[in-house]
């Protein structure tokens, strides 16, 4: 959990708050001898955070009709 002065977050409220949306993780803020705590109201989805990437390497159709001669049982085990 990320933890901040109050002086920070008023220079740097936008920020924070677009840390905390991005994220999903609350801030502290601290003023004092008391803390409060920033956070989303409702958390987004792991999922949703999930960033796409190429992971198949060479032809993509290969992966939807294989042949069944390809497999050999007893070379393959």
């Amino acid at each position: 959990m990320k933890q901040e002065t109050i002086t920070h977050l008023r220079q740097n409220l936008y920020q924070t708050v677009d840390d905390i949306i991005r994220t999903g993780e609350p801030v502290v803020i601290t003023r004092h001898q008391f803390q409060v705590q920033l956070s989303l109201v409702s958390p987004p989805s792991k999922l949703s955070r999930l960033r796409a990437h190429k992971t198949i390497v060479g032809n993509p159709d290969d992966l939807i009709s294989p042949t069944v001669s390809q497999w050999n049982e007893a070379k393959n085990l």
